[in-house]
């Protein structure tokens, strides 16, 4: 079953920039109702490989950050949020009864549309009682709100 969750990115210090690392950019689009700002997520793929200073590249494009999802894993809606998937096992995402590779587009469209709200494939842990994330080849597989609406709509 899939139960809502929330994308969170983290900022963090690395000792030196390497290709491919995450960063978030804060966007504007203009609609009818007039600017709607969004956070997007973008990979940088040309890093400042000689520079010992990266105060001007981390004023421009800020810090990296790390992908990770937290959700509620038991009933009780006071317990705190809990991490349940980390960015390197975040890795597949269910549309129409398939499983894709997990994208930026995908990231960036869950963000937009969505508020960074997703939905991650968990089951009931038997021992605990508490739900945990199902793993297909090593990684969690997520979907967007609207299916797991879908599949609620169905199931009644």
């Amino acid at each position: 079953m899939y139960i809502p969750a929330h994308l969170v990115f983290r900022n963090y210090v690395p000792s030196t920039l390497k290709d491919g690392m995450l960063f978030i950019a804060e966007r504007s689009m203009y609609t009818m109702g007039g600017e709607q700002s969004y956070i997007h997520v973008y990979q940088m793929d040309d890093m400042p490989i000689d520079s010992d200073d990266y105060e001007e590249f981390y004023a421009e494009h800020g810090f990296p950050v790390h992908v990770e999802i937290y959700g509620q894993i038991s009933d009780n809606p006071d317990d705190a949020l809990v991490l349940l998937a980390e960015e390197d096992s975040i890795g597949w995402i269910e549309q129409e009864n398939q499983l894709y590779d997990f994208t930026l587009d995908d990231m960036n469209a869950i963000l937009m549309h969505y508020n960074g709200v997703l939905g991650i494939y968990v089951e009931e842990d038997e021992t605990t009682e508490l739900l945990v994330p199902v793993l297909e080849e090593g990684m969690v597989v997520v979907t967007y709100m609207d299916n797991i609406y879908e599949e609620y709509d169905e199931n009644e």
